[in-house]
Parts: structure tokens; C-alpha cells; sequence
């Protein structure tokens, strides 16, 4: 198992050349298929982010290999760092197919019955096909310290919204269980 931040900052490398391509920016997560799609890479000279699928991509360690040609990234409405989530008591708008990693990070998890569990810290998944596994929810700095971060299910997600994250209600007394 692979955490999203195990990824970012990786240099992306060419195996033939040994040419280092750019380095790891962010994760393209699509929350529907729950799979890491695409990786975003910055590169030495270029203002705009450029972009790999996950399938062209292999991960060994400390570097990213791919022979792939990183296309251009076209931001969506769903990285738009400018769009704003839904005032409160209205209800968020659907989730989008592509989600940043950075984006989701410290957004509430919250049972189906509302109740919160905390904030989206990072994501697992299976580095072959980019299959997530777990959402990891954090409860604060100090609670991470001292009993760790809890780690939700993949198929225990029932929506993953533009700004908060619905998991199944049995999750309720996560904490007081992990405590126990």
C-alpha cells in the first residue's frame, strides 16, 4: 500500500534516458472508479503543470519511472482553486469525477448520519493499478500523536463530495473504539 504522500515531491524519471522529467506535484484521484488516475508533475523552466496517467507510470521507491510524454494539464472546474464550496446548511455540489489530492485534504469526514470523524489526511492505494484502499482521517495533531490516524475502508466511502467526505454510519464511535 501507497499513501499519496509517499508520491508527492518524487522525481519522474525516463528509464532509458535517465532524464528526470519533472517531479511529483499532486494526485489525480477519480472518486467514482476509486483509482489514482493521473499524477501532475512540475518541471524545471515550465509555469504550468503537466500531467501522466497513473497506468503509464510505475513507482520503485524513490523515483517514478514512465516513458510516457507528459501532456499538458488542463485544469477542471474540480481543481479550480478558485471555486468556492457550497455555503453552509445548503447542500455541496456533486462530486465532480477528478479530484486533486491537495484539494481533499483537511476536508470533514462525516458519517452518512452527519456525525464528524474529522479531516481527509491522506489516501492508501494499491500502486499497480492505482486502486484506493483507505481513506485516512486525522482528528487533530496531538490525537495523531498519541493513538494515530484511523483509516476508513475505500468501500466504506458512500459519497465523496467538492468538500466533504460521507462514509457509512458504522463508523460512527470510530474514535472510541480505536481508544479501547
Amino acid at each position: 500500500m501507497l499513501k499519496g504522500r509517499d508520491v508527492i515531491h518524487l522525481p519522474v524519471v525516463h528509464p532509458a534516458t535517465g532524464k528526470t522529467i519533472g517531479r511529483v506535484t499532486d494526485l489525480m484521484v477519480d472518486t467514482k472508479e476509486g483509482r489514482v488516475t493521473g499524477l501532475l508533475l512540475a518541471a524545471e523552466g515550465e509555469s504550468a503543470n503537466r500531467r501522466i496517467d497513473w497506468t503509464q507510470a510505475v513507482y520503485d521507491r524513490d523515483v517514478i519511472r514512465t516513458e510516457a510524454e507528459p501532456a499538458p494539464h488542463e485544469q477542471q472546474a474540480s481543481d479550480d482553486p478558485a471555486q468556492e464550496p457550497a455555503a453552509s446548511g445548503e447542500p455541496s455540489p456533486a462530486a465532480p469525477i477528478l479530484l486533486c489530492l491537495s484539494r481533499c485534504e483537511g476536508h470533514p469526514v462525516r458519517t452518512q448520519a452527519g456525525r464528524p470523524l474529522g479531516q481527509v489526511g491522506d489516501i492508501l492505494f494499491e500502486p499497480a493499478q492505482g486502486q484506493l484502499t483507505a481513506v485516512e482521517v486525522s482528528d487533530g495533531l496531538m490525537q495523531d500523536l498519541l493513538t494515530g490516524r484511523l483509516q476508513l475502508p475505500w468501500p466504506d466511502v458512500t459519497e465523496w463530495r467538492t468538500d466533504t467526505v460521507i462514509v457509512a454510519d458504522h463508523w460512527q464511535d470510530a474514535w472510541q473504539r480505536e481508544r479501547e
